[in-house]
């Protein structure tokens, strides 16, 4: 399962590089040699969109893939979030590019849309590893372990509270209630 979630980093950090790669590589590359590239496209919908530049999708992109695996589930939430936006906004931007240049016939197709749908699709690789993961989780067996209850965690603090009760530092009433919220028995 472990590999699952190894896996999962590894082609998430991969589809965000090679998304910001696209974005990188069409300011150096595509657009230097004539080629429509990511950034006459991006600029184009992020100024109709109002949004900052594009920039703001390379921030988006780097920030969200770092904050991605954090324990937190808010930050996992707006992290996801970032990422999934950047990413839909780069793949898509790409096909339109790979469409223009098919209906064009040009022979020169530029850089960034390749590394753009490559990142795309990394991206949905790495989605499918996580839920994956999360059905493995769902449908694991109950270990031995797990129904020991010797070595359950609220057997052994109900069990400390019941001493506490034997040795009349708490009252059976204090026991009780805590063994309830213990059990979440209400």
């Amino acid at each position: 399962m472990k590999v699952l979630k190894v896996l999962e980093k590894i082609l998430l950090y991969l589809a965000c590089t090679l998304c910001v790669a696209s974005l990188t590589t069409s300011a150096i590359l595509d657009e230097s040699q004539g080629v429509s590239g990511m950034m006459t496209y991006l600029t184009s919908i992020i100024a109709y969109i109002g949004v900052g530049g594009v920039f703001t999708i390379v921030a988006a992109l780097i920030i969200g893939t770092l904050l991605y695996f954090n324990g937190n589930v808010v930050v996992r939430k707006i992290a996801m979030g970032l990422v999934i936006s950047s990413v839909i906004l780069v793949f898509f931007t790409g096909l339109i590019i790979m469409g223009a240049t098919a209906k064009t016939a040009a022979t020169d197709t530029a850089l960034s849309p390749v590394l753009s749908l490559v990142g795309g699709i990394l991206y949905a690789c790495s989605v499918l590893c996580g839920f994956i993961y999360y059905i493995v989780c769902l449908v694991k067996p109950v270990s031995e372990d797990q129904l020991d209850p010797v070595n359950d965690k609220k057997v052994i603090l109900i069990m400390k509270w019941r001493k506490l009760m034997d040795e009349k530092i708490i009252t059976e009433e204090e026991f009780m209630a805590k063994r309830n919220e213990l059990l979440g028995i209400n």
